[in-house]
């Protein structure tokens, strides 16, 4: 797997002051334990939205994908989307996306995975 993208389409544009970005990280959810879950402590992803966008986010999740697919002890179950830490109570924006029950299939979160096939020669 070479890069793996989940694109998420805004409800709205996104509000905000122009001189104030938002960074959106992503995480990865170690157990379902409801509001209490816990979550990995690096970032997987991060992308930086300015206020007033209206076009699709997009986040690379790459890292953990692969820890999915290739079946670690410690597989993520979830992701979880947040504000960057830092800036949760210091900004005035609200990111809210359509959600995969969205009517519109067009604007529903997408998953985008390129991969490589494997070369003739690493297979005798």
């Amino acid at each position: 797997m070479v890069r793996a993208t989940l694109e998420l389409t805004p409800v709205a544009p996104i509000p905000g002051l122009p001189t104030d970005p938002v960074r959106l990280g992503a995480r990865a959810v170690l157990a379902d334990l409801g509001a209490k879950s816990p979550v990995e402590s690096r970032v997987v992803g991060v992308d930086t939205l300015a206020s007033g966008t209206f076009s699709t986010v997009d986040i690379e999740i790459v890292r953990l994908m692969q820890q999915l697919w290739l079946g670690t002890s410690s597989r993520p179950t979830a992701l979880v989307l947040s504000v960057s830490p830092e800036l949760e109570a210091a900004s005035f924006s609200r990111l809210v996306f359509h959600s995969t029950r969205a009517t519109d299939p067009a604007v529903r979160p997408r998953l985008r995975v390129s991969y490589l096939r494997s070369f003739p020669f690493e297979n005798p």
